[in-house]
């Protein structure tokens, strides 16, 4: 499939596309550990700072009034009576330094703001309309009527834009209407996936490609992230380097949403990525704007086996989450494809009876088709210098994961031993002592 004249390469085939793609993916290389019986308490994450904007990456020409500056954050949307716009923040203004830190992605800022204490200013420079200006925002804590005044912002701007572009139509005003429609389905990217926003984004798709024009060019951000994903592929060597290609993707699809072959590049990369959900949203949007395209019996078996993948992986999913213990600790569990992982967030505490890095694999496993269980493995890093000398620094054993049918915890299991510590003879093994608990879903 390609797009000719367009992106100056062609947008990979299915067949082609899941080629290069088989040489990117990776296995897991490292395991990690905490204290039998333990389970994440009750306490919430402390409140992390917010603004209140949506942002993106943009790139530029540099310019005098830029500082020489050719990457910032573009601001979708600043929300009325938040942090951000009590500081003076509009829609529209790209900021390109916080603290005098260059801010050349969304990421650097979102970082910023996170690293920025809740009620301290955050000095930025910022462009609007082509000049310079310096302000200050001052984080708020991030609570549940901030998140409640954010998505009500965000479903009248997205209103408001598919309501002029329904006008425009009406009036014949065909260009206006694309220009209305697509900057409402940029607003949805925001919005989540949820299965309403899921048909209104389908919806809105549709009525975009009625008032398209023949000859449209691409976007010039479309062709630069597009680029970008193809060099990551490329390069890819591990699950990481599918991510920032299926983003790269994505991002190009921000500005063009009408290309069907880049919703098949980003559909084909997301289950590479072990995101088969997002997999099979793009990949429906490929059978929407194409449905008769070379690519389609190949797509619907794609998204036939996706869908077997996707039932196999709902019972574990919403675990998914990062948990907090009452020791400090914080614990991430992960979900990709089938593979299910446990990583420290912050590594050990002191006194532990373990040695993990933050990061530190601690326990992963295959999940098995309609079932609640499965066997893995549990890294053990001992800080005890008996079990070191009489084992290893770093060793694994069995493990077992499992939904507790009664309470819908997620259960941990693993089989321990019990040894002398002069001669380091194993006494005993104990199959089955439990070691995380990790509460249901809310």
């Amino acid at each position: 499939m390609v797009v000719a004249g367009r992106l100056g390469v062609g947008l990979a085939s299915l067949a082609g596309f899941l080629l290069l793609l088989s040489l990117t993916g990776c296995d897991p290389d490292q395991m990690g550990n905490p204290p039998p019986g333990s389970a994440p308490g009750p306490q919430a994450t402390p409140p992390r700072p917010y603004l209140g904007v949506v942002m993106r990456s943009l790139e530029f020409p540099a310019s005098v009034a830029s500082g020489g500056a050719s990457a910032g954050v573009f601001l979708d949307l600043v929300v009325p009576g938040g942090a951000a716009a009590e500081g003076g923040l509009l829609e529209g203004d790209i900021v390109v330094a916080a603290n005098a830190t260059p801010m050349l992605t969304a990421e650097d800022f979102g970082r910023a703001i996170q690293r920025q204490s809740i009620g301290t200013g955050l000095d930025l420079a910022v462009l609007r309309e082509g000049q310079r200006q310096e302000l200050r925002v001052t984080p708020r804590a991030y609570t549940e009527a901030a998140s409640a005044a954010y998505q009500d912002h965000l479903g009248l701007r997205i209103r408001s834009e598919e309501q002029q572009g329904d006008a425009d139509t009406a009036a014949g005003s065909r260009q206006a209407a694309f220009q209305h429609y697509t900057r409402a389905l940029q607003l949805l990217y925001h919005a989540g996936p949820a299965p309403q926003n899921e048909n209104r984004f389908n919806s809105l798709l549709m009525r975009l490609m009625s008032v398209r024009q023949a000859g449209l060019r691409l976007p010039d951000e479309t062709q630069r992230h597009y680029r970008r994903a193809m060099a990551v592929l490329e390069q890819a060597r591990d699950e990481r380097d599918n991510e920032r290609a299926r983003q790269s993707f994505v991002d190009a699809l921000y500005h063009a949403p009408w290309v069907p072959e880049l919703w098949l590049n980003a559909g084909l990369v997301s289950e590479k990525a072990g995101d088969p959900e997002a997999a099979r949203r793009y990949l429906r949007r490929v059978l929407l704007l194409d449905p008769e395209g070379s690519e389609g019996a190949a797509v619907r078996q794609k998204l036939a086996t996706l869908e077997l993948l996707i039932e196999d992986r709902r019972p574990w999913q919403p675990y998914a989450a990062t948990y907090p213990f009452d020791d400090k600790r914080q614990e991430t569990i992960t979900l990709r494809g089938r593979q299910l992982e446990l990583r420290s967030v912050t590594g050990s505490v002191a006194g532990s009876d373990r040695k993990d890095k933050a990061g530190d694999l601690i326990a992963y496993g295959t999940i098995r088709p309609g079932g609640q269980r499965f066997t893995g493995k549990w890294i053990f890093r001992p800080s005890d210098e008996s079990n070191i000398r009489c084992f290893a620094a770093e060793y694994d054993t069995d493990a077992e994961f499992a939904i507790d049918p009664t309470t819908q915890m997620l259960v941990v299991s693993v089989t321990s031993s019990n040894f002398m510590r002069d001669s380091c003879q194993v006494t005993a093994r104990n199959p089955g002592t439990v070691t995380r608990r990790f509460p249901p879903p809310r």
